[in-house]
Parts: structure tokens; C-alpha cells; sequence
């Protein structure tokens, strides 16, 4: 989000890298995806991180999921998360 997407997807390469060996958390790629503005992407990220119960109440009200606050897809997690 702060416009230095060749050090985002670097550090999206290295998540990536190591997601498989390490567990990299849904919620941590999804948000790199948010910054990236790959909505898509991020949005189902969000969603695998809501079935994995990564994601708090937070989400709700966190300025970094402004973007998504319109689509309808996000207001479907918020509804599956029972904070709307």
C-alpha cells in the first residue's frame, strides 16, 4: 500500500517460498496481496484464513481492509465470522 511493490513481492516470493515448510499463515499472504491491490487474490486468502481461524475481530475494523469493504465477497466473511 505504500507503493513499493518490487520489496512486496519480494517479500510475497518469500512467503510463498517457504509457505509450504513453515505454515505461512493465510492471513499474512492475503494482506501482501491487499497492499499489492490483487483484490482477488487477497480476498480468497481472506476467506481461507477465516476457515482456518486466523483472523480476529479485527477485521472489521482494521483500515487495511478498506478496500475491501465494498465488495460483496468481504461482507460474506464478515457475515461467516458473525461481525456484521
Amino acid at each position: 500500500m505504500s507503493g513499493k511493490v518490487p520489496r512486496s513481492r519480494g517479500v510475497l516470493a518469500s512467503l510463498l517460498k517457504h509457505a509450504n515448510t513453515r505454515g505461512t499463515f493465510s492471513l499474512a499472504l492475503a494482506n501482501v496481496y491487499l497492499g499489492l491491490k490483487e483484490k482477488d487474490r487477497a480476498l480468497e486468502l481472506l476467506a481461507k484464513a477465516v476457515d482456518q481461524h486466523e483472523v480476529g475481530l479485527f477485521v472489521q475494523s482494521d483500515p487495511i481492509y478498506d478496500p475491501l469493504r465494498g465488495d460483496a465477497r468481504f461482507a460474506v466473511l464478515l457475515h461467516k465470522m458473525n461481525l456484521n
